[in-house]
């Protein structure tokens, strides 16, 4: 979701409310052990008045990826 908020103020239009999550899909791909880094990536791919669209990886320090998800989002948009 920050994704998503990050990206609306970028083009000038911030997000002033919460949004619900309509759909989220996680999978994981390898394990890691408990303690070793991990980052999340995430890409906005439609980002529109109401609906957010984003995907991310999560790769371990040796950038290995461990696991990736997808979600869609409704948000109020803030002339509302």
């Amino acid at each position: 979701m920050t994704s998503v908020h990050r990206a609306a103020e970028w083009r000038g239009t911030p997000i002033e409310s919460g949004a619900l999550t309509l759909g989220l899909s996680i999978d994981y791909l390898a394990p890691t052990e408990q303690g070793n880094w991990i980052e999340v990536r995430s890409r906005v791919h439609d980002l529109g008045r109401s609906i957010g669209v984003v995907d991310c990886v999560v790769v371990d320090g040796g950038e290995h990826v461990v696991a990736r998800g997808n979600a869609t989002f409704r948000y109020r948009s803030p002339d509302r």
